[in-house]
């Protein structure tokens, strides 16, 4: 019966931790975004994130064209997604996708740290994807050295079932 509790225990324990290690902080995002290709990968491969290499959708939430690679997390079934650009039309971009409310609403709550202004006139706009398939309702903020915007859309239902995805985007200036 010690033993099941045992490992009960340890098993909750790494669930945990492997669930906090997918999540980023606004913080974190902003570190990775200012960094370069090689301590943006040491830092995701140390919290467990997996490096997939060079997507073929070349193209940021703001439009940006260049070659892109990303990284998932395969923990607690949310498999969220961090993408990073970088070119002569990009300057760093990161992007973090999530289908996780909780994750994206701490890296949100990050933000006032920054003191970043909403350029919206009306708070945010709704807009439509760059697939062109997709709507999503984009909150953009800046500062002097970031812009950022928070995006919530969801997926075609193939199964009947929509699923809410959320994406920040970070540039840096």
């Amino acid at each position: 019966m010690l033993n099941k509790v045992l490992l009960a225990s340890v098993a909750l324990f790494f669930s945990c931790v492997s669930g906090k290690a997918q999540t980023l902080t606004f913080e974190q995002l902003i570190s990775l975004g200012n960094n370069n290709l090689s301590r943006i990968n040491s830092t995701l491969l140390a919290k467990g994130w997996v490096f997939k290499g060079e997507s073929t959708n070349n193209r940021s939430s703001n439009g940006c064209s260049s070659p892109e690679v990303y990284w998932v997390h395969y923990s607690a079934g949310k498999k969220p997604q961090l993408k990073y650009f970088d070119g002569p039309r990009c300057r760093n971009v990161i992007e973090y996708q999530t289908t996780d409310l909780i994750a994206f609403s701490n890296i949100k709550a990050g933000l006032q740290k920054y003191k970043l202004q909403n350029f919206e006139s009306k708070g945010s706009s709704v807009r439509r994807t760059l697939d062109g398939e997709h709507t999503g309702i984009t909150e953009a903020y800046q500062s002097y050295n970031y812009l950022v915007s928070f995006t919530t859309t969801s997926s075609k239902p193939s199964s009947g079932k929509s699923k809410n995805y959320f994406l920040v985007m970070i540039e840096v200036l």
